[in-house]
């Protein structure tokens, strides 16, 4: 009997383990589509990168891992049924389609906090495509859209809340004080082709540089498009859905729609099932916004990427002037087929005009770099998932918030393949919760069972001694 009560206890004990291993062994970290979580295959890339400048001008050049071709933009005009319809890709789609990104952060200074954490600074946990977004209906009405965007916390008043934004007044000093982030936004498809960098900033919403870039080429009236492909130049009407979702159109082929290539929509010509037009025309971007030169190539799977701006726009308003003897911060970001916040982001780095930095600008005299002469920076991007600035200046939520407050920079207490798992775990804070609390709970019951087994053993070993 005594020994039959031990068995009973020891399997129970068993059990209790198994119950240990099997949560925590159990996957929970996987694509979510009915929450926006979609996990790159890859968390981990290198971008190779070059800085010089001659003294008006300052010249990027850059190179990345493409992963697979995706120049086309994810909005399309599509010939179904005998009617053209809208289609646009998403992160979850399994054959999703978006245009490859380029972005850079740039300050001089005037931002706290941008020089030791980068661009977590714009992110809250109520932004777009996050687990919890903020109300529609109540952005739509405190600001004019249906989404909140990146922000800067110096333009609330309560700086985690996007509800508060200051007044006009009180921003326009923040802007005269320099605190803005300067943005160079390229895109494969709505600002290579025509030789530019989309020219942004950060401050209380990211928005455009002043000016024009870009229209529509959808006909909302007549249901259709505005514009097709001119078959003179391009030898095409239209593009084919199954070349589109088997990503048979590169860089060498008629993908977008611009002014020298397109020609008034034909609602007579004989269209087919699957043909696909642009719904984005590619237009010359104009005034401020078209501050940045660029060239991008795709070649032999990888991105390789020529950036030139003057250093002194003219704008201080809305670029970030660069000076010789200067010395700034920039953190980079690429969209690998994806948009939103499903793109692979990078620690600050300071950049050195004639100053000692981590990316130092070599000068030279002349019209264009030696790039030959310039030796490459390598510098890690990892997947930043839902990891946000007001989780992260939180004590309470976020074990290092003392440090993030005292401004410890990000680099000395985490690494970039660190944060290439952080950045999932920040998708399934909640259910790594969970987990961590039921195989605890399965560890104290077997430590229980256990002990108390081992416990009635001995007392059943001593009476038996005993008698």
């Amino acid at each position: 009997m005594k020994g039959k009560v031990f068995f009973i206890y020891f399997l129970v004990a068993v059990l209790a383990i198994g119950i240990s291993g099997g949560f925590a062994s159990t996957g929970i970290v996987k694509d979510d589509p009915e929450r926006k979580i979609t996990i790159p295959d890859e968390r981990l890339i290198e971008l190779k990168a070059k800085l010089a400048y001659n003294g008006e001008d300052v010249f990027w050049r850059f190179e990345w891992d493409a992963g697979e071709d995706s120049s086309i933009h994810q909005s399309y005009l599509v010939y179904r049924d005998g009617k053209w319809q809208k289609h646009k890709t998403n992160n979850q789609d399994e054959n999703r389609f978006m245009e490859d990104r380029f972005a850079m952060m740039l300050d001089d200074g005037s931002v706290e906090f941008f020089e030791q954490y980068g661009g977590f600074i714009t992110a809250t946990s109520d932004m777009n495509n996050m687990l919890n977004p903020a109300n529609p209906e109540e952005t739509k009405e405190l600001l004019g859209k249906d989404y909140v965007r990146k922000f800067l916390p110096e333009t609330r008043y309560d700086k985690n809340d996007w509800r508060t934004v200051k007044s006009k007044e009180d921003l326009d000093k923040l802007v005269d004080a320099g605190y803005f982030l300067d943005l160079w936004h390229w895109k494969a498809h709505r600002s290579n082709p025509i030789g530019y960098v989309d020219d942004n900033w950060v401050r209380e919403d990211r928005k455009n540089d002043e000016g024009k870039a870009g229209s529509s080429n959808w006909d909302e009236e007549l249901e259709q498009p505005k514009y097709m492909f001119d078959p003179n130049k391009t030898n095409q009407y239209a593009m084919e859905w199954d070349k589109v979702i088997n990503r048979h159109y590169t860089t060498e082929d008629y993908y977008y729609l611009a002014e020298d290539i397109m020609v008034e929509y034909d609602p007579q010509h004989e269209w087919k099932e699957g043909d696909v037009l642009p719904e984005l025309i590619v237009s010359p971007i104009e005034g401020g916004r078209a501050d940045i030169f660029a060239q991008g190539v795709l070649l032999d799977g990888k991105w390789h990427l020529d950036m030139q701006r003057a250093m002194d726009t003219g704008k201080p308003r809305e670029d970030k002037i660069i000076r010789d003897q200067g010395k700034y911060t920039v953190a980079f970001a690429i969209h690998r087929n994806s948009s939103s916040r499903y793109h692979l982001t990078s620690f600050p780095f300071t950049i050195g005009f004639n100053r000692d930095a981590e990316i130092e600008a070599t000068y030279f005299e002349g019209k264009l770099p030696p790039w030959d002469q310039i030796e490459w920076t390598t510098i890690k991007l990892f997947y930043p998932g839902q990891i946000t600035w007001d989780h992260a200046m939180n004590p309470e939520a976020h074990a290092g918030g003392d440090y993030v407050q005292n401004k410890i920079p990000l680099k000395d207490f985490h690494t970039e393949d660190e944060f290439s798992y952080y950045g999932v775990e920040s998708e399934f804070r909640s259910e790594i919760l969970n987990q961590w609390l039921l195989t605890m709970g399965a560890v104290s019951l077997f430590v229980i069972l256990f002990s108390f087994g081992v416990v009635r053993a001995a007392a059943n070993v001593e009476r038996s001694e005993e008698e």
